[in-house]
């Protein structure tokens, strides 16, 4: 079983919340052809999905509270596979178990975890909504299943400050005064590199040599 991140063959959804006075509420929505899926896989060289394999479908912003996921087969596969949609590393079918992808038309939404927290789950941070594909049956490469969700903005624009301790102070004064330190030593070797020029030029002149003679020289 595998954890894919990318996104070939598809547009992975990101939560666009709406402007900020107006409605913290947004819909956000991915539209999965595995047979493009497949495709787009095999032309960059990317291992082909297998039973257990899951993929990020939706980004979830932090902050955000999420209040219906659902799955609709647009597309059949031709053959019994069921998807589940969750959280990779937690409740993997947390929002809909074993979504129906040879059933075209079915909506399959709002699984055990969107139930238990009253229809709605909340992220903290930042993170994705995954689909685990082949639950059972063939491994999806055929459907065409449309992933939806419902969220909210809860962010509230506010920042924190957050005070440094003396070391991490002493830390930033001494990384300052290290970074002067360098600053100067290197103005001052340009300023020698510059003043060994002019004495030089200086030197050939008084021995007669014309500038262009001088230039030819030290160039």
């Amino acid at each position: 079983m595998a954890a894919y991140t990318d996104s070939h063959g598809f547009d992975k959804g990101s939560a666009g919340h709406p402007a900020k006075g107006l409605t913290r509420v947004g819909y956000m929505e991915v539209d999965l052809d595995f047979a493009k899926i497949t495709a787009a896989r095999a032309a960059a060289g990317a291992t082909a999905l297998a039973a257990g394999d899951s993929i990020e479908v939706l980004s979830i912003p932090a902050n955000t509270l999420v209040m219906a996921v659902g799955a609709t087969t647009i597309t059949a596969e031709g053959a019994a596979s069921t998807f589940d949609i969750g959280l990779t590393g937690g409740d993997v079918d947390g929002f809909v178990d074993g979504g129906d992808a040879n059933a075209a038309g079915t909506t399959q939404s709002n699984g055990a975890l969107l139930i238990a927290n009253n229809n709605g789950h909340y992220f903290a941070t930042a993170d994705t909504i995954d689909m685990l594909i082949g639950v059972s049956g063939a491994v999806t490469d055929a459907a065409r299943i449309k992933v939806w969700a419902v969220v909210v903005d809860c962010s509230t624009g506010e920042t924190s400050k957050i005070e440094l301790t003396a070391d991490e102070i002493a830390a930033m004064e001494a990384n300052a005064a290290l970074q002067a330190e360098e600053r100067a030593a290197a103005e001052a070797a340009a300023e020698k590199t510059a003043a060994d020029k002019e004495s030089g030029n200086q030197k050939l002149k008084d021995l007669g040599l014309t500038d262009d003679e001088i230039v030819a020289i030290t160039s």
